[in-house]
């Protein structure tokens, strides 16, 4: 679960880690997983920008499934 601090900079950071992970030749479903994990996780951080790693990401998306 995600604590909203700031919605500004989530749709950018999901956009983001979608581009990431296809770029990492991650298959679409797991892209995807990866995409909302980031985008979810900006949503915790002030301001306009993620500062997520993408361990941080990673460890969100296996804590899910």
């Amino acid at each position: 679960m995600v604590r909203v601090v700031d919605r500004v900079g989530g749709g950018d950071s999901f956009a983001a880690g979608l581009i990431a992970a296809l770029l990492d030749k991650q298959v679409p479903a797991a892209a995807l997983e990866f995409a909302v994990a980031t985008g979810a996780l900006k949503l915790a951080v002030p301001g306009d920008f993620g500062r997520a790693t993408a361990e941080e990401v990673e460890r969100v998306v296996h804590q899910c499934t």
